[in-house]
């Protein structure tokens, strides 16, 4: 998500709590494994959501770790009652990727069944925190996730865009997330594409270096031509010290494509043929088009890519309203998994969905 719009949620929180805790906001296991399925040329997807959080749930992140799935996924939670609100990271647990459950923790939260991963510090740079991405590394959990101060934004064409930065956090049981240091790892150039916000980091570690890339915003007045927002990246040799990469990874304005003249919240996957695979939300060169995912190939991790020219998921079910956005991918055998956003309204409601492919990809 760009950032969470949390005067808006403010005044609709009470309403979807009251609906979370009357069974209709999800929670449990997914009634998704009995509903059919709807093409979206190669892909097939569930009808409905197979994760909603306690109240919402978005920005997924899965994990595979031995027969099990772990989903960290922004959560929109509850604290003193519905008097106070937060952004924060939870974690869902699965058995095949489909039907999720809260995660066990301890102790359990009176006001809500959700394990939160990492929670805001209130003193902190990182008040608020969403669009995470976590990696395991050898017998460590690894959370990049972008945290903010509410308020502390720029408004761009009536859209609020917090100065979101880059944390990490780091866990051994995949539960509970301790930060790495009270600063972010990566943080925003002034005189650079990501002025405004970083968000959405997608890290993979190939050869022994760790390569992200983020959605950087840059709306100020400095921005000039350069205005809008696009994928960048950065590299590392230990996970904690990055280099920013100085030209963009992807930039939708040079795509040449109507349904991709905006790319952001992207997935990055290295593949069995050893091709990095590329998944991103997409915004449409019309007013009134929704927002897509795409996907470009390449054989390196940062490109050039071979950017295929069609969308391969697009809202058609109820809970994905005019968005589907912020993919996250498992390639697994003769499958490709992707799990991402839907979003009704203005960030009214959003919840994690479920799509498929065979592998090799069709192009």
């Amino acid at each position: 998500m760009k950032s969470f719009r949390l005067v808006q949620f403010a005044v609709l929180f009470a309403a979807l709590v009251l609906t979370a805790c009357g069974g209709g906001g999800g929670g449990g296991s997914s009634s998704s494994t009995v509903t059919p399925v709807q093409v979206s040329g190669d892909w097939s997807k569930l009808v409905a959501p197979v994760w909603e959080g306690f109240v919402v749930a978005g920005d997924p992140s899965v994990v595979r770790d031995a027969s099990a799935y772990r989903l960290y996924y922004t959560a929109f939670i509850p604290s003193n009652g519905v008097s106070q609100e937060r952004a924060s990271i939870a974690v869902a647990v699965s058995g095949d990727g489909v039907t999720w459950n809260f995660a066990p923790s301890t102790p359990v939260a009176v006001d809500n069944p959700e394990t939160i991963a990492l929670d805001g510090d209130p003193n902190g740079w990182d008040s608020a925190l969403e669009t995470a991405d976590v990696i395991k590394v050898g017998n460590e959990y690894l959370m990049y996730y972008s945290g903010y101060v509410p308020g502390n934004n720029t408004v761009h064409e009536g859209t609020v865009i917090s100065h979101a930065e880059i944390g990490l956090a780091r866990s051994t049981d995949g539960l509970t997330f301790t930060r790495q240091r009270t600063t972010p790892v990566l943080t925003r150039n002034p005189n650079g594409d990501d002025a405004t916000a970083m968000f959405s980091p997608t890290v993979i570690l190939s050869g022994g270096v760790y390569y992200m890339i983020y959605t950087g915003w840059c709306v100020e007045s400095t921005c000039g031509s350069r205005t809008g927002f696009r994928l960048l990246g950065a590299t590392s040799s230990d996970g904690v010290n990055w280099t920013k990469r100085s030209a963009p990874v992807l930039d939708g304005a040079d795509l040449g494509l109507s349904f991709a003249a905006g790319v952001s919240e992207s997935a990055l996957v290295e593949g069995p043929d050893g091709l990095f695979y590329l998944f991103f939300s997409t915004t449409g060169a019309n007013p009134g088009d929704p927002n897509r995912i795409g996907v470009a190939r390449s054989s390196a991790p940062f490109g050039p890519w071979e950017v295929k020219p069609v969308p391969i998921i697009a809202p058609s079910a109820p809970f994905e309203g005019q968005e589907t956005i912020a993919p996250t991918v498992l390639i697994e055998g003769n499958k490709v998994r992707m799990w991402y956003m839907g979003v009704v309204g203005d960030f009214v409601d959003f919840s994690i969905g479920l799509a498929e492919a065979d592998w090799p990809l069709n192009w």
